[in-house]
């Protein structure tokens, strides 16, 4: 696409099918589908609430302007674990996976991993609760390839949490894990919220 031209028009000429073309260019279009064909064009696909924009290659996702349109997981796991010892969460129940973040167990890990297209800056929400007091507390690790983010929750409590932002790339596992440092086998309720924030 040309950079930006000027639209005047003077009363009485053609309108031709290149100046047509030149405005639909400079407009925002909305449709059902990612309809961006040209580098810097925007657009709105009216089925998913989302905003795009073609990189010169293909279109990429550039936010939302609805509840619906958000890109991210939730996904909701209930595990236990003996004293002093580790565990990666398997989320058994995912309210929203919006572009099939959630992929399973790796090998290594249960992998939440971001999909090719949507690196970007990203919101993370981990909550804990436990069956029991838990007398020396616990740790909450999200793993992100190779960083550990990690908080411990007091001891005495049943519950903690932990939040950041962080960068993604695409093609990044994350994983959740939770060590257990009560004095008895434990069950541990985890919810996870990942969402996407910007490119």
């Amino acid at each position: 696409m040309a950079a930006r031209s000027t639209f005047t028009r003077t009363s009485g000429s053609v309108i031709t099918s290149a100046w047509a073309n030149s405005l639909r260019d400079h407009v925002v279009p909305y449709t059902g589908a990612d309809d961006v064909t040209t580098e810097g064009q925007i657009g709105v696909n009216t089925l998913t609430d989302r905003l795009v924009i073609h990189d010169g290659t293909a279109s990429r996702r550039l936010g939302h302007y609805t509840a619906s349109g958000r890109t991210g997981f939730i996904g909701v796991s209930s595990q236990f674990t003996g004293p002093g010892v580790g565990m990666q969460m398997a989320f058994t129940s995912i309210p929203t996976d919006t572009d099939g973040f959630y992929t399973g167990w790796n090998g290594s890990v249960y992998a939440v991993t971001i999909p090719a297209a949507l690196g970007g800056i990203y919101s993370v929400g981990i909550n804990l609760f436990a069956n029991v007091a838990l007398s020396g507390g616990a740790i909450i690790s999200f793993n992100a390839s190779t960083v550990d983010f990690q908080t411990p929750t007091p001891a005495g409590r049943n519950w903690g949490s932990l939040g950041l932002v962080v960068p993604l790339v695409g093609g990044q596992v994350t994983s959740v894990g939770v060590t257990n440092l009560h004095s008895a086998t434990a069950t541990f309720d985890i919810r996870l919220w990942l969402f996407r924030l910007a490119i």
